[in-house]
């Protein structure tokens, strides 16, 4: 029974994912994140895949605070990113279980460091690399809807990087070679 209600729960997660990968400013897609990972925590937790669960429960502190960066000056303090960092290694230690563990810290971590950046390209970027991770924790804890979330996750940053780094970059490029030669 838990089972059904974590995978259905992590179909929620799903959609504030790819909603927040085809955001264009940086606050929506934490707004966005921020909704994803409390249901991809509730995911996790009813699935019994207790370090990607505790990990993801800090996640949703990390993109509360994160989403107040630079609009709160107790938000912008660097320290933030340093005290994410080792919560999440420390939760990592602490709920070890086999080497799969250390894949949702990996991905916490480098999700962290993304996060705290204020550039939406830079987000994207660093976020394509936590996919392959999670999809393998996933995999091992029996999430169905957790690969499901990570593959979409994955189709939905390389969407927004094409869209809005590539695209746009090639756009700005012909503009400026036909200012150029015009």
């Amino acid at each position: 029974m838990w089972n059904l209600v974590g995978q259905i729960i992590g179909f929620v997660a799903l959609f504030f994912v790819v909603l927040s990968f085809q955001s264009k400013g940086r606050d929506k897609i934490l707004f966005f994140q921020f909704f994803s990972s409390i249901f991809y925590f509730l995911n996790l937790f009813l699935l019994g895949a207790l370090t990607g669960a505790i990990t993801m429960m800090f996640g949703i502190f990390r993109n509360y605070i994160f989403l107040q960066k630079g609009k709160k000056n107790w938000a912008n303090h660097s320290i933030w990113l340093f005290i994410f960092l080792g919560i999440f290694i420390i939760s990592g230690i602490l709920t070890y279980k086999n080497v799969f563990s250390i894949l949702p810290i990996i991905g916490m971590c480098l999700g962290t460091i993304c996060f705290w950046m204020t550039n939406p390209s830079h987000i994207r970027w660093i976020a394509a690399i936590t996919p392959p991770l999670w999809i393998t924790y996933d995999y091992v804890s029996g999430s169905i809807s957790g690969i499901i979330l990570e593959v979409i996750y994955f189709i939905a940053v390389i969407i927004g990087i094409i869209r809005f780094d590539i695209l746009k970059q090639n756009e700005k490029q012909h503009e400026k070679d036909s200012c150029i030669s015009g």
